[in-house]
């Protein structure tokens, strides 16, 4: 009989947003596999549904390494760095990209990032056996930045939670639903640019989460507070076009739960993982956010031609089941495990 394959899965801090859900669904789409994965974090900063998860310092590591198949880091400069201190060799890496300093808010956070990306992970990252990028984008960033080579294995989205309402339609007449699910991004620009689009289609609402109250303003605009996913699927199925303004993704949840939902997506050009989205799905357009005329004829084209960009975002949205996430990623632990095993043997 076939033994289980054991999986130590970790993350920095294990708090709301994309790290935690990714290693939530990738953990219980794993379990679906026969895979036995425990999840790890060295500061647990909420409760979060859909997993459990424990308390591990870094220099614990190495010997909580030991009681598994595959360790699976999702980038963390402390637990790498024990892990190639203590010579394990049995990890693998999940990058979840490099943000550009302007996208990072806080001085001291700028210092931290900047000594991460351009020193330590230059001497770190070319000594890890298995480098998985999440997007493309970030694929290019890291052979830039340290001329490594990675695998690309996107990040999934649950197709039983987040599904489209076709009955939905947009009426500029009646009322044109925008959405916006990480409204504490960018707020002031997502407040600004509603209200140019605002200004031409006067029946236009946003729906914004964690949008900071000194931008509660009404006309339009309904502040909601964080939910679970469940709760989120609810918005977009609700909406007709979500409204991306953030300064750097190096995924893009929204965007690809937005596809899933059945809602086009007018977003700001970026060089980062939305382009790979756009351009791949054609499931939304891009605006200059120099030209407010730029925003006016996407958002125009879009509305137009509704059943078009709902229909392309809805196809490439298939390709991030969650299952077939992590069918890919069980096939790279196979291939660390045999890797291994071969090594055993011809020494």
């Amino acid at each position: 009989m076939k033994r289980t394959m054991k999986v130590l899965m970790t993350l920095g801090r294990y708090e709301f947003g994309g790290f935690a859900t990714t290693v939530n669904f990738l953990s219980r789409y794993l379990r679906h596999l026969g895979v036995d994965v425990t999840i790890a974090a060295m500061k647990i900063r909420e409760s979060i549904p859909y997993s459990d998860v424990h308390e591990l310092k870094p220099v614990e590591i190495c010997n909580e390494a030991k009681h598994y198949d595959v360790v699976h880091v999702h980038i963390s400069f402390p637990y790498l760095y024990y892990l190639e201190k203590c010579s394990v060799k049995n990890f693998l890496l999940t990058h979840h990209g490099v943000a550009p300093l302007k996208a990072i808010p806080q001085i001291r956070e700028k210092f931290i990032n900047f000594f991460l990306n351009n020193v330590a992970y230059k001497f770190l990252l070319k000594n890890v056996p298995i480098i998985i990028s999440n997007s493309y984008h970030t694929k290019e960033k890291l052979y830039k930045l340290y001329k490594i080579n990675s695998v690309v294995i996107y990040n999934g989205v649950d197709l039983n939670i987040f599904k489209p309402n076709l009955n939905n339609r947009p009426d500029s007449a009646k009322e044109i639903i925008f959405f916006n699910p990480t409204a504490w991004k960018s707020p002031n620009r997502l407040v600004k640019h509603f209200f140019i689009i605002k200004q031409v289609f006067k029946t236009a609402k946003l729906l914004a989460i964690g949008l900071p109250q000194k931008y509660w303003h009404g006309q339009g605009i309904i502040a909601l507070p964080r939910m679970p996913l469940e709760k989120v699927a609810e918005l977009y199925r609700r909406s007709h076009i979500l409204l991306f303004v953030s300064e750097y993704e190096s995924f893009g949840y929204p965007i690809v739960e937005a596809f899933a939902s059945g809602v086009p997506v007018v977003a700001l050009y970026r060089e980062d993982a939305r382009i790979e989205h756009l351009l791949n799905s054609r499931g939304g357009l891009f605006y200059d956010e120099r030209m407010s005329s730029s925003l006016i004829k996407v958002v125009s084209t879009i509305l137009e031609n509704y059943n078009y960009f709902r229909r392309q975002a809805l196809q490439y949205a298939q390709n991030f089941n969650w299952l077939k996430i992590a069918l890919k990623y069980k096939k790279i632990y196979e291939i660390m495990l045999n890797i291994l095993d071969t090594k055993r043997y011809n020494a």
